[in-house]
């Protein structure tokens, strides 16, 4: 199926939109009622953050899972943590699941691991596409001003 032409102008940079990009990406949300927006994107910038959104969603919801029993959590981020579960292996060279501390003093054994993100993962360029398609899902506009690279 060919890609429909769009007239817009890309959410971040401004170049001929030719996609639509999801903000936040459409796996936080699988199997919920909630949609993502969707903004017209080029093709740079609807693929750059791409390989590391399973990462960052990964690292959001392994220190959760590793708390399950330890905590009361709601159904909702249960299931977000099951629909997303199957996803932390193929992300644990990027989201990597790590003990807080190296040698915790004994009250502190039985904490959960939390996960981090490689420093490969650009987690400040992450949030200012994000808030770039917020703003412009926001205005409708692509504001050439606005220079998000070195926001």
């Amino acid at each position: 199926m060919a890609k429909r032409k769009h007239k817009a102008l890309c959410y971040y940079c401004g170049r001929r939109a030719n996609s639509n990009e999801h903000a936040p990406p459409k796996q936080m949300f699988k199997e919920f009622s909630c949609d993502s927006i969707t903004v017209p994107s080029c093709e740079d910038h609807n693929s750059a953050k791409g390989g590391s959104d399973q990462a960052i969603v990964s690292a959001f919801l392994i220190p959760l899972y590793n708390g399950i029993g330890r905590y009361s959590l709601e159904g909702e981020v249960l299931k977000a943590i099951k629909v997303a579960e199957p996803s932390f292996e193929r992300a644990k060279r990027r989201a990597v699941n790590s003990a807080l501390l190296k040698n915790p003093p004994e009250a502190l054994k039985d904490l959960p691991n939390l996960a981090y993100l490689v420093p490969s993962i650009d987690i400040g360029a992450w949030i200012r596409q994000l808030t770039a398609a917020l703003v412009y899902d926001g205005t409708q506009v692509f504001d050439p001003t606005i220079g998000w690279s070195e926001t």
